[in-house]
């Protein structure tokens, strides 16, 4: 017999003898076996969803693509790539499924659900090698709930802190290959949503007017929606220009701390801020922000901050310059915010101009035009003072028309004609919105005669897919007309070949023709009969064709003219290299560095032809040189199907200008100073192969000299200032240069060049005569900085406080005579560098926690003024209630290297000893907690962060001994734990007893403590109550058996006991026993151990007048002894044990010995024919007659029923087979 038989057959038998034991409830230690198993468990899996360290990741390698049929979620199928098509998980669920992702499956969505009051974390086991994403969404409000794309090779997502927190409803886990493949495993765990708090502000009342370092008060109201208490919490404030935080609004330094706020209440509180100093004018929004650094758990951290309704104007407003209130457009009060608000015209066929006032409070302004039929409208906004504003045309409907965003611009302007709406007339709305500043602005309005014109463009372009140079090609186009009118002159319509899809100047135009009419919304057909130049760089080239280049027609839009071939052409070959060199005609390769760059002369204005290769010849030089006032501008139209740079460098090899366009598409450089010198132009190959053209233009700017400066002392220096912004005239490290200059005809520009060290700072100051037009230009390194023409009369520039304090760099200043002669005065003045100022900006403290726990905690600092000296010191302390310093948690140090660009942020964790006492607690940031480092302001080094509580570990478990959540004694709830010592979940039947089936019933008062579908036997006949559980009974409430009347667990039709003893009439040896009389199970008294019977000594025998029917059948030897000995053996107990526990533990036993012996002589192995047809024998009769023992004594019918009328009469089970098994083993 194979052994995997042998075992089957051994456990089979274990089953059907341990079957009636568990229903009469004898431990047997299964709990044990059952909780190592807890990885089985779903229960037990929720459970270790809090623990860390349970969960493991599978980095197992050798992957390959998906399957072709996928068995995702363990189905047949696909996942799904969306909502609609995803595989369930079911509600509530806590399981584990595999799946796999690749190249031509790279998403798979699953969808679930969970009832009020669940949250669920989720985990995606990634495959080793790949890059999997995983996201939580609520595919009916379009909500992410939660996402995590780079944690791989473990990615997790919850439910937890998010809107669908203990929300029921549908959900969805999306699956996402980012690159790899191969087969993963996605783990959920559903469980009860822990109470927790929600923090909201709901209302801020803020002044409407305030300015830089006025001191005003914010009123606001935080309120706890949660259904938990929170714990303390600090509230921050934002100034930002709209309402919602982003890197550029102003995170103020004050903040408001707060203790603990109860679920469903609310606070109401009045900050009093300072505004900054430094604060630019503009309107703001409060934003009040509690919890701002996420401190706190909470229900949804997303709903935290609000915005204050009302903006608070810094510096002037429309109440400044109108203190009588607003009249925008003559109206005497202020437009309408709203478009859908203006009832009535500002004017019908209106030419003219209007005025108005716009500041932050004042968002929008918006004017209704009326304009008639074959009309246009065109506005232009001109701002005054700082104000800055867009302008949008709006049709009818609210609709754009047209609009102008150009930023940082006091004229803006919109039109509807060129476009849908030109001379269709109508209402139209004109809206200025608010950007930034405040001030007064005018609306210029024009509403002209709009003549019907045409409107042409080019659609579905098409030419040969290969050609050769000097060949004659066809190319095929559509030239479509959506104007108001026909098209009645005729219109040229030209080829173009181009590198790029873009059209050029410098392209190839290959032929032209002309159409003479096209009407409206109509369609012409044309071809042209192209020449492909015979010199031209053979490559893959794009079909361009314009109609109306040399725009002869007055259209409604000339900015649609141009189409282009869906293929591009391929002309001759596709070189893969430069076969041979003649960069510029120069017989050889231009050069690769600036030392052997081919030098294209002076003031060139030329076309040059070069080749290059990516893998051979990567880069060629020129040199150009342009005279003193002149700028070079350079353009290279790439190698077809190549991808090639350009780049612009002065004689010293600085960068002066770089194209870095990607493909083939034209790119250009060029010098804008005006000082002329040695410029290096860098031809660079990015990828591929081919011929290149570079174009060289001069601007040369030559002035009449008016003015001469004479003998030169540029700043005192002894001669005149360097011309060349290339080369400048040095004033060395940190200098201290005060002096006057000159410029004139002969003169153009003047060039100053300086370095800052040591953390040096500099001012610069610089004048100009009223009537010279100087144009300056400064710049760091090759990087431009900031440029002043003449109508800055003073420039005043310094490092100090910006970007650039105390940091070491090289700067030129440039000074251009822009058309103008005379004097300028320039002051370089080296400063010392600012003192750093270390700021304590934030400390997260660890949540609450259990002594012996990890504790994690986060910080930021910065230095806002100064730089470095070195590293700072940092340190994180825990405090006691008394804010008293009793550990450190955390120290180290950071440089930062420059003010206002840096700051020091991380996280680390704690493990708090076990012998922690209970209470409340708070973590302290301090920097340069020794003073080793002199600073501007030494008081705002240290934050002290939120409150947490610690409880003791023995502290907490006191009054729960075995850690079940049931506390030993009652706490007030009046839930006591009913088996303190032993770890247990029953609710039923008692708090805190073991429940192996999880069914809410105590393994000891359990009917069938592994079956989690019966619990109760309220008439005892076991069968349990539930009736669709396993042996449910059909009648509850009164004893019966299998095949009672009325079904299972119904008494039998006529069932009579005449006597009332609990044997029916039918099996009662004595139908008239007296009432009282103990029976036995043939219904007859049972003889007491004094030879007297229960009814006066009345023998059991003769209680009807029979003759006597002894029970058991034993020799006589004269004497009486057998039968006396036969009597006690019925009525005396047996090692103190009753009858009924004497048989049962007695069949326990020989049933144990039976299964032991079977199972001996299974696994040992095939003895012989006739052992192995013995245990058949053996096994097949027990299992077939449904006896637990194997087939020891095989049961019958009448015995299996009088076992169930001996239950329906009050007996347990186990007793009434005893008695069945006896009585009928013995006829």
């Amino acid at each position: 017999m194979p052994m995997r038989t042998r075992i089957l057959i051994g456990l089979l038998f274990l089953t059907a003898a341990f079957a009636p034991l568990a229903t009469n409830q004898i431990p047997l230690g299964i709990d044990e076996v059952f909780t190592s198993e807890t990885n089985e468990d779903p229960r037990e899996l929720t459970k270790i969803n809090v623990l860390p360290g349970t969960r493991t990741v599978n980095n197992a390698g050798g992957r390959a693509p998906c399957p072709t049929i996928q068995t995702d979620a363990g189905m047949t199928g696909d996942a799904g790539n969306e909502s609609n098509t995803s595989r369930p998980l079911g509600q509530n669920p806590t399981t584990s499924k595999t799946g796999c992702m690749d190249a031509t499956d790279s998403s798979d969505w699953y969808s679930f659900s969970y009832t009020q009051g669940k949250d669920i974390d989720i985990e995606l086991v990634v495959p080793a090698g790949a890059d999997f994403d995983l996201y939580l969404y609520d595919d009916a409000n379009q909500y992410l709930a939660d996402s995590s794309e780079y944690n791989d090779p473990l990615e997790k997502v919850t439910s937890v802190g998010s809107q669908i927190s203990g929300v029921a409803g549908t959900y969805y886990i999306a699956l996402y290959m980012y690159s790899g493949d191969g087969g993963y495993t996605v783990r959920t765990w559903t469980n009860n949503s822990p109470p927790a708090p929600d923090l909201l502000t709901t209302a801020i009342t803020s002044p409407s007017r305030g300015n830089a370092s006025d001191v005003v008060d914010i009123a606001y109201t935080i309120e706890n929606k949660g259904n938990d208490n929170s714990s303390n919490f600090n509230v921050t404030f934002i100034l930002s220009e709209d309402e919602i935080y982003d890197w550029s609004d102003t995170l103020l330094s004050h903040g408001e701390n707060h203790t603990n706020l109860g679920e469903n209440t609310s606070l109401n509180n009045t900050a009093t801020i300072t505004i900054p100093s430094t604060l630019a004018n503009g309107s703001y929004h409060w934003l009040v922000w509690p919890d701002a650094y996420g401190t706190i758990t909470e229900k949804n951290e997303s709903n935290n901050m609000m915005a204050s309704p009302v903006k608070m104007t810094v510096g002037e407003s429309c109440e400044d310059f109108h203190p009588s209130g607003q009249d925008d457009a003559s109206s005497g009060q202020d437009a309408a915010t709203n478009w859908s608000d203006v009832t009535t015209a500002t004017g019908d066929n209106y030419t003219g101009m209007i005025s108005g006032c716009m500041d932050g409070n004042d968002g929008n302004d918006n004017y209704r035009f009326d304009v008639p039929i074959n009309h246009d409208l065109e506005v232009v906004l001109t701002s005054q003072g700082d104000d800055r504003g867009y302008i949008d045309i709006l049709s009818s409907n609210g609709s754009y028309v047209d609009y102008d965003y150009s930023w940082n611009t006091s004229t803006k302007s919109a039109a509807t004609s060129g476009g849908d709406y030109d001379g269709d007339g109508g209402t139209f709305f004109v809206n200025i919105s608010h950007s930034e500043g405040a001030g007064n602005y005018t609306l210029d309005v024009w509403t002209n005669y709009s003549a019907p014109a045409p409107n042409l463009f080019v659609e579905d372009v098409s030419g040969p897919l290969t050609s050769n140079p000097g060949d004659s090609i066809t190319i095929d186009f559509d030239i479509s007309n959506d104007g108001k009118v026909d098209l009645s002159n005729s219109a040229l319509v030209s080829a173009w070949l181009s590198v790029s899809t873009d059209w050029s100047e410098y392209d190839h135009e290959i032929g032209n023709t002309t159409i003479s009419s096209v009407v409206v919304n109509g369609t012409t057909n044309g071809q042209i009969n192209g020449l492909v130049p015979q010199d031209i760089i053979e490559g893959n080239y794009s079909i361009i064709v314009i109609v109306d280049g040399d725009e002869m027609i007055d259209e409604v839009n000339d900015d649609d003219n141009t189409g282009i071939a869906d293929d591009q052409v391929q002309i001759g070959s596709i070189p893969s290299g430069c076969s041979s060199q003649n960069d510029a005609l120069s017989g050889g390769d231009a050069g690769n560095d600036a030392n052997n760059a081919y030098d294209l002369g002076a003031d060139a204005s030329v076309e040059v032809i070069g080749c290059l290769d990516k893998n051979s010849d990567a880069s060629d030089f020129y040199k150009v040189t342009m005279s003193s006032g002149m700028d070079i501008s350079a353009i290279l139209i790439v190698a077809p199907s190549s991808d090639f740079d350009l780049e612009l460098n002065n004689a010293q090899g600085q960068l002066i200008g770089q194209s870095w366009g990607a493909g083939s598409n034209d790119e250009d450089v060029a010098s804008d100073d005006g000082a002329g010198g040695v410029f290096y132009i860098e031809v660079i190959a990015w990828s591929d192969a081919g011929e290149y053209r570079l174009i060289i233009n001069d601007a040369k700017n030559q002035v009449t000299p008016v003015f001469t400066c004479g003998q030169q002392m540029d700043l005192g220096l002894n001669g005149d200032a360097s011309d060349a912004s290339s080369n400048p005239t040095a004033l060395g490290d940190n200098p201290m240069q005060i002096g006057m200059g000159c410029l004139d005809g002969n003169d153009v520009a003047d060039a100053y060049g300086f370095s800052l060290t040591e953390q040096q700072n500099i001012e610069i100051t610089f004048s100009q005569d009223g009537e010279s037009n100087f144009m300056v230009a400064l710049y760091e390194g090759n990087n431009f900085i900031e440029s002043w023409d003449n109508t800055t009369a003073l420039v005043e520039w310094e490092t100090l406080g910006t970007e650039r304090e105390g940091t070491d760099s090289s700067y030129r200043i440039v000074i251009g005579a822009n058309g103008g002669v005379g004097y300028y005065n320039l002051s370089i003045t080296t400063t010392d560098a600012a003192a750093p100022d270390y700021v304590a900006d934030a400390v997260n403290c660890p949540i609450d926690l259990i002594s012996g726990e990890e504790g994690y905690f986060g910080w930021e600092f910065s230095n806002i003024n100064g730089v470095s000296q070195g590293p700072v010191s940092f340190s994180i302390s825990l405090l006691d209630e008394n804010s008293q310093v009793i550990a450190v948690l955390y120290n180290s140090s950071a440089i930062l290297d420059s003010s206002n660009a840096e700051m020091e942020s991380g996280s680390s964790s704690y493990g708090f000893p076990e012998a922690m006492e209970s209470g409340s607690y708070s973590c302290q940031l301090e920097v340069d907690q020794e003073m080793l480092i002199v600073e501007d302001n030494e008081s705002n080094n240290i934050i002290i962060g939120n409150s947490f509580n610690i409880t003791n570990y023995w502290d907490l478990w006191a009054n729960d001994i075995d850690q079940d959540g049931y506390n030993t004694t009652d706490t007030g709830d009046g839930i006591v734990d009913a088996c303190p010592e032993s770890f247990g979940e029953s609710t039923g039947d008692g708090y805190g007893c073991p429940d192996i089936d999880a069914d809410g019933w105590s393994n000891a008062n359990d009917i069938m403590p592994l079956d989690a579908s019966q619990w109760v036997d309220s008439d005892g006949d076991g069968y349990g109550d539930n009736l669709t559980g396993t042996d449910g009974d059909q009648c509850p409430d009164v004893a019966g058996v299998y095949n009672g009347e009325g079904g299972q667990g119904c008494p039998l039709a006529g069932a009579v006991d005449t006597d009332g003893d609990g044997v029916f009439d039918e099996m009662d040896d004595c139908p008239e026993t007296p009432v009282g009389d103990e029976v036995d199970v043939k219904g007859c008294t049972i003889i007491d151990n004094t030879g007297n019977n229960s009814n006066g000594g009345t023998d059991p025998g003769n209680q009807g007048g029979d003759e006597p029917d002894d029970v058991i059948d034993e020799p006589d030897d004269g004497d009486g002894s057998a039968e006396e000995e036969n009597d006690a053996a019925l009525g005396d107990n047996v090692l103190g044990l009753s009858d009924d526990e004497t048989l049962k533990y007695g069949m326990l036993g020989g049933a144990i010995l039976v299964v032991l012996l079977l199972l001996v002589l299974i696994l040992r192995g095939r003895g012989g024919d006739d052992d192995e047809l013995v245990i058949n024998q053996a096994f097949n009769t027990g299992l077939m007659n449904g006896d637990p023992y194997g087939g020891v004594a095989a049961r019958t019918p009448e015995a299996m029923a009088y076992e169930q009328q001996l239950i329906a009469s009050g007996y347990d089970a186990a007793t009434a087979r005893a008695y069945a098994d006896h009585y009928f083993n013995n006829q």
